[in-house]
């Protein structure tokens, strides 16, 4: 039964939007704790002035606020900003658009500016995630459009194929997550037994990049999918599909 749904080229870029949407929320939460003890902590320890007791407080505080912000942010994107989105654009799609030109502006922003002030960063962050993190639920849209889509096309419907490709595609991103993100901090030369003072500037520019850089790339790359979303151009057919359905049930 994959068949049916592989051999139509509309499928693959939503697959690939599944793989990207577990790659973007991957990476948010991830890097996060990299870059609030590398970065941000970093920059507010004094080993001039602070005792030891005082230096674990600090970096053990900065990783803590800085994550209950993104953990903040995220419960807000999916409590209250994702049914405001859905609501307002509709569509899955249009509403990934919108929350991916947010996203990619935030991160732009926070990747060139977020190191100057702690407090500044975290609100940044906090707007970015509860803008960002909905991808991860919004591709869930796309499921039922492909269900819809096979379902015009090949006359079956396939809910647990789809699902299966969209676990599949988001095991991917999950793979490209964990293994991408250390790649790029290997390359970088960090050294997580350094600790946050002890880093080079180059491995420094790598927390920045898998925490800002990349995760923004990543949106952009959902956001080119979904201007050009394939299966949109078959809603008015499959909404007609779904009428003559309903008007034979009754």
């Amino acid at each position: 039964q994959l068949v049916f749904v592989f051999r139509h080229k509309e499928i693959w870029p939503v697959m690939l939007v599944w793989c990207l949407a577990s790659i973007s929320y991957g990476f948010m939460f991830t890097s996060s704790v990299y870059y609030a003890q590398y970065i941000l902590a970093g920059q507010r320890v004094d080993f001039a002035t602070m005792d030891e007791a005082a230096i674990v407080a600090t970096i053990g505080g900065t990783i803590s606020t800085y994550m209950g912000f993104i953990s903040m942010g995220a419960l807000f994107s999916m409590m209250v900003l994702m049914p405001i989105f859905l609501k307002k654009f509709k569509t899955g799609y249009k509403a990934i658009i919108v929350s991916q030109i947010l996203t990619i502006a935030c991160y732009l922003l926070l990747f060139f500016t977020g190191k100057l002030n702690f407090m500044y960063c975290c609100v940044l962050s906090f707007v970015a995630t509860a803008v960002g993190s909905m991808v991860n639920a919004l591709v869930n849209v796309l499921v039922n459009d492909t269900i819809d889509f096979i379902l015009l096309k090949e006359g079956k419907q396939l809910n647990g194929i789809v699902s299966s490709v969209k676990g599949f595609a988001q095991k991917c991103g999950n793979t490209i997550t964990n293994s991408g993100m250390l790649a790029v901090l290997a390359i970088c030369g960090f050294n997580a037994q350094l600790g946050p003072l002890g880093q080079s500037d180059t491995a420094i520019m790598g927390t920045n990049l898998i925490r800002f850089m990349i995760p923004a790339l990543v949106s952009v790359a959902i956001l080119v999918i979904m201007l050009f979303y394939p299966l949109k151009k078959y809603f008015p057919e499959i909404a007609e599909m779904k009428a003559k359905m309903k008007a034979d049930m009754n």
